[in-house]
């Protein structure tokens, strides 16, 4: 995601970047890579007991790899995201205080925008 950011301006050479990545997507049978990383955000949202903070930072490294697969071109439903923004605002509201500390830890400027670092930095 770092290289669309930096190529942000140069759309030829971002849309040559999401073409190659689809590309080797599609010859390594990797299609599914954004659905399991779903999955797999979802079920650590949802778990009954308070993360380590390991584990939420994990959740925000998630975060930043299920929506830089999306930008990169990859698609899932509207359901799909609809489960995934629930369970993690019900997590990050949950324990809003590790997800304000690692939002304003790993906030960069090609992240800002994305609602996680938004709605939780600098409280």
């Amino acid at each position: 995601m770092q290289y669309l950011y930096d190529y942000g301006d140069n759309e030829e050479t971002a849309q040559e970047l999401r073409n190659g990545f689809l590309n080797y997507i599609e010859v390594h049978n990797f299609q599914d890579v954004l659905q399991r990383r779903i999955e797999y955000a979802i079920k650590l949202a949802s778990a009954e007991r308070d993360l380590l903070y390991e584990e939420m930072l994990k959740l925000f490294y998630l975060c930043d790899e299920i929506e830089s697969l999306m930008a990169l071109g990859l698609e899932v439903t509207q359901s799909e995201k609809n489960s995934l923004n629930q369970a993690l605002k019900e997590r990050f509201v949950k324990e809003r205080r590790s997800a304000r500390i690692i939002a304003n830890q790993n906030c960069e400027p090609w992240n800002s925008q994305w609602w996680w670092y938004k709605d939780f930095r600098k409280e």
